[in-house]
């Protein structure tokens, strides 16, 4: 099974996004916030593996939270939260969301994507761990997860021009695409942005 789960998610984003040098920051602030990612495998791997400095918290709806059952690593806080609240970790490093936003339609999407920069530093970096699709020749993963999401979820796998677009609309500048030598087929792309403050007083009109 982990084989399998490898081959959809191809490599982590933490082995070839420079995190280290990009993410750096005092050993009290909160270095990443998860969102989304129901009860912290992904960041306990991050833990294991990269061993990094300053807090970790991990962010889902309340009751799958209240649903963990094994103690998170040290260095690791979970806290109940939905992604169309306001967030109440303010000027976090970075702000992460891996294969979330997919499930959602444009109008939900930018609504959470909105809550996530009104609590942005001028420092802080988004990153979205996300499939972006060909416009041809899609492959027939791809193409099943598509029809899925479109006749469930009333929402879509983007290419990486409609994740562009949405990001934009949503007021992020994105720095870079990165993508793996590894790619999997499940959030083959990490697309790096950070907000776009207009004004004094930090905020945009």
């Amino acid at each position: 099974m982990e084989a399998g789960n490898r081959a959809v998610e191809g490599e982590q984003w933490y082995d070839f996004y420079p995190w280290e040098e990009w993410l750096a920051s005092e050993a009290d602030r909160v270095l990443l916030v998860d969102i989304g990612r129901s009860k912290g495998h992904d960041l306990a791997r991050f833990k294991e593996k990269k061993n990094p400095a300053g807090r970790l918290i991990l962010q889902d709806l309340s009751e799958v939270i209240q649903d963990i059952q094994a103690p998170l690593a040290q260095g690791i806080e979970a806290q109940g939260y939905s992604m169309f609240d306001p967030q109440p970790i303010r000027g976090a490093k970075a702000y992460y969301m891996r294969t979330v936003l997919h499930d959602w339609p444009d109008k939900q999407a930018l609504q959470a994507l909105q809550r996530i920069r009104e609590a942005m530093a001028d420092d802080s970096v988004l990153l979205i761990n996300e499939n972006s699709v060909p416009v041809t020749g899609v492959s027939r993963f791809n193409a099943s997860v598509d029809l899925i999401m479109m006749t469930v979820l009333s929402s879509l796998q983007r290419t990486e021009k409609q994740w562009l677009s949405l990001l934009e609309r949503a007021q992020f500048n994105v720095i870079k695409v990165w993508r793996s030598d590894n790619q999997g087929v499940g959030s083959n792309a990490l697309f790096e942005a950070v907000p776009v403050f207009v004004g004094s007083s930090g905020q945009v009109p």
